[in-house]
């Protein structure tokens, strides 16, 4: 009875194993089946994909060969090639209506039999060119292309002109101003001369210097050169001034005094001014004994006794052997001041004021060399005028208190 179990139970064991191999293979024959069916399925599926990949990327360059205007129809090619690469992803992605596609898919064809004229895009409207230039966008186009306004192009010629105009005139300038500037000064020195003289605007300048006793025969050509002078006439005014600084300029060893004013003003206020300088220094005389005014000559014979004596008219003083004459104790008559006032068309002050030898003397020599169209009116002014007869050091402190001694 044992023996009969262990036998039935081999059958059974035996049975069940020949039952679960023929499960297994049939299982992984399926399976195997499967396999090679999945990758056929995703083989055609690839080509399909890599076909209307194709179709598509040739309806896209065809699309691209048409259109009138780049400019207007930029954004629908680009927006239908957004749409077509959108339609190229969906397809690709593998989903259950694709795998059923596949089972029923339709023989390969030639992509030219899927070409139509006028592509659509995702159910969108046909994309037409339009090459009619009347749209909006082809009339702005048109309007681009349009000739420019004559305003305008009057303007941009002018600018032209005056670019050319200056670039070719300007080295010319500068060229003739340099060769002016080289060749004519004279003709510089007329126009500012010219310049002056035409202006409304002079200078009344005064020149007064103190000359001790040792300035012998000062007095004397002063005399003669008034007495001589033309003084009616322009050249003899000018001839007068150059002659009497000169003798001043002769008798420098005995400056002792100075005082100087140059001030520019309108030549509607000229005349007043010279006339009151003149006025004021000819107040400090106890009277005129020569005088040659406007041609007009008049000698008086007055010695007054406020002057003192102290040589002989004519006398050659030596220092050193011959003293000077007192007329009382600790007394000295030793100053003679000679006064040029002078008015010119100097539209600046002639000098600045005077404190030395050196200065007073280029001054001077600077009026002597003065061009006879810049003088307008001059003076000459001395006192005392009687040869012989000097200012003690009281009278000159008293009448010629602004002088100042010469460094």
């Amino acid at each position: 009875m044992f023996k009969l179990k262990s036998i039935y139970l081999k059958l059974f064991l035996a049975t069940l194993l020949t039952i679960t191999g023929i499960h297994s293979s049939n299982n992984y024959f399926t399976s195997q089946v499967s396999a090679q069916e999945t990758i056929q399925k995703n083989t055609y599926s690839s080509e399909l994909v890599a076909k209307k990949s194709k179709t598509s990327r040739t309806r896209k360059s065809g699309g691209r060969s048409g259109g009138g205007s780049f400019k207007s129809k930029s954004k629908s090619r680009s927006s239908g090639s957004s749409s077509k690469k959108r339609s190229i992803r969906n397809q690709s992605r593998p989903s259950n209506s694709r795998r059923d596609s596949t089972n029923n898919h339709s023989p390969r064809r030639d992509y030219r039999d899927d070409y139509e004229p006028n592509p659509t895009y995702n159910n969108q409207k046909n994309y037409t060119p339009n090459y009619d230039r009347t749209s909006t966008r082809g009339s702005s186009y048109s309007r681009q292309q349009k000739p420019m306004h004559p305003i305008f192009r009057f303007i941009l010629i002018t600018l032209l002109l005056s670019i050319v105009g200056a670039i070719i005139f300007i080295p010319l300038f500068i060229l003739f101003k340099f060769l002016s500037k080289y060749f004519s000064k004279d003709s510089r020195e007329t126009r500012q001369v010219q310049k002056e003289i035409n202006n409304d605007k002079v200078t009344v300048s005064k020149i007064q210097i103190a000359l001790s006793s040792e300035a012998v025969e000062i007095q004397q050509d002063l005399s003669e050169l008034s007495l001589t002078a033309n003084t009616d006439t322009p050249e003899g005014l000018l001839e007068l001034m150059r002659d009497s600084s000169l003798i001043i300029v002769r008798h420098s060893q005995a400056w002792t005094h100075v005082l100087s004013n140059s001030i520019s003003m309108a030549i509607n206020k000229a005349e007043s001014a010279f006339d009151s300088l003149s006025v004021a220094e000819r107040s400090k005389y106890d009277g005129e004994s020569l005088s040659n005014v406007n041609g007009n000559i008049k000698i008086r014979e007055q010695v007054s006794n406020s002057h003192r004596l102290l040589r002989r008219p004519h006398s050659r003083i030596n220092k050193t052997t011959e003293p000077a004459v007192t007329v009382g104790q600790d007394e000295f008559a030793d100053y003679l001041v000679v006064t040029l006032i002078f008015g010119t068309v100097d539209d600046k002050p002639l000098f600045e004021k005077i404190n030395n030898e050196q200065q007073l003397e280029a001054t001077l020599l600077k009026l002597a060399a003065m061009r006879a169209d810049y003088l307008i009116k001059f003076e000459l002014l001395w006192s005392p005028q009687t040869e012989g007869i000097y200012l003690t050091d009281e009278e000159l402190l008293m009448k010629y208190t602004e002088m100042i001694p010469l460094v």
